[in-house]
């Protein structure tokens, strides 16, 4: 099997560490948006309890209150639109601080900076199928001004006047209205970011000790690794120096051997040309880039490797059996190495 090169370790480490990254980014956002939605929610439903308690009933346009009773003369057309604004701009600041106080103690605890703000976004006459309002008008708001909302509430409802009614003066023209009103209430929270990722402050830092823990790991890994690839390669390249240094020396000896078997007929020549061979094979197979010579192992090697052995250690009394066939596709090398081994091991 091919090995791959470091860079694509690197290709890939980088592109599941994105691939991780991106999910706790993903968990991150989830956990951040319910934050905010539980920081709305909490927001939205003291601001509701403070208005069911009716404390806001004065400032906002509620029956009875001073800027129904003004929305009232200016549909019987006794004021005018211009004059309810004028008035609304007087009491809208003189309202602003109170109503500031009461919304920041209900957060005082959590410490959020809450801006409301309560509109007029809607006023039709239907009996003349006509739209009062060309914009908006702010009733009531906070010192700190509404910029997003977070939450919007739309209430409206829907009055019937008519001179029928019981509490109409005698000196009163008869009439009869049919009008819809439209109220807008916005909740801005100013630090709602800064208070949600204050509360993840503890999986935001694992987060980051988690990923940054990976980083350093595989770099050490990575580090590690080319250490030790760099130092199976000086060893290839000393076995490699070896090898070529033992190819002058081992030519020699064989060139020796054949022109002393030429002159001479003796066992011990032959026993040096069989270890002067293996010899060779045996340099041969430290080189990664020669390939085996594939001989099978025969009953002639072993028998000639029992010779070799009788002759280096003749104290030692060596039998031999083969029950296999004249050939066994094996290495040569390697079956000489193993059968050596054993045997000089266990004298």
């Amino acid at each position: 099997m091919k090995k791959l090169n470091s860079k694509y370790y690197l290709i890939i480490f980088c592109v599941f560490y994105i691939l991780l990254i991106g999910v706790m980014g993903a968990y991150i956002y989830h956990a951040f948006q319910l934050k905010c939605k539980e920081i709305v929610t909490t927001v939205h439903t003291r601001i509701d309890n403070l208005e069911e308690s009716g404390i806001l009933n004065k400032y906002t346009i509620k029956k009875e209150n001073e800027q129904y009773r003004m929305l009232l003369e200016i549909v019987h057309g006794k004021k005018t639109l211009d004059e309810f604004k004028e008035f609304n701009k007087k009491i809208l600041k003189a309202r602003e601080e109170h109503f500031s106080h009461l919304i920041d103690s209900l957060f005082v605890n959590e410490k959020y900076e809450v801006a409301v703000r309560y509109d007029m976004s809607q006023l039709t006459l239907h009996d003349q199928k006509k739209e009062l309002l060309e914009a908006p008008i702010t009733l009531l708001q906070t010192s700190h001004k509404v910029e997003k909302s977070y939450k919007t509430n739309t209430s409206n409802w829907e009055v019937q006047e008519s001179s029928e009614r019981t509490d109409v003066r005698e000196e009163e023209k008869e009439y009869k209205h049919h009008f819809s009103l439209y109220q807008n209430q916005y909740i801005d929270i100013k630090n709602i970011i800064s208070i949600a990722l204050l509360s993840l402050l503890p999986l935001l830092i694992l987060t980051a000790i988690v990923a940054i823990s990976l980083l350093v790991v595989y770099y050490i890994a990575y580090r590690t690794i080319k250490q030790k690839e760099k130092e199976v390669d000086n060893l290839y390249n000393m076995v490699d120096n070896v090898t070529h240094e033992f190819k002058l020396p081992i030519a020699t000896l064989k060139y020796g051997c054949n022109n002393l078997a030429l002159e001479y007929q003796s066992p011990t020549i032959d026993l040096l040309m069989r270890q002067v061979n293996r010899l060779d094979r045996l340099q041969n197979s430290l080189t990664p880039y020669m390939t085996s010579d594939n001989n099978p192992y025969t009953v002639k090697d072993l028998t000639q490797m029992m010779d070799d052995l009788r002759q280096l250690y003749p104290e030692v009394k060596l039998y031999e059996q083969w029950d296999a066939q004249e050939e066994v596709l094996l290495d040569k090398t390697k079956m000489e190495t193993i059968l050596l081994n054993l045997i000089e091991n266990s004298t």
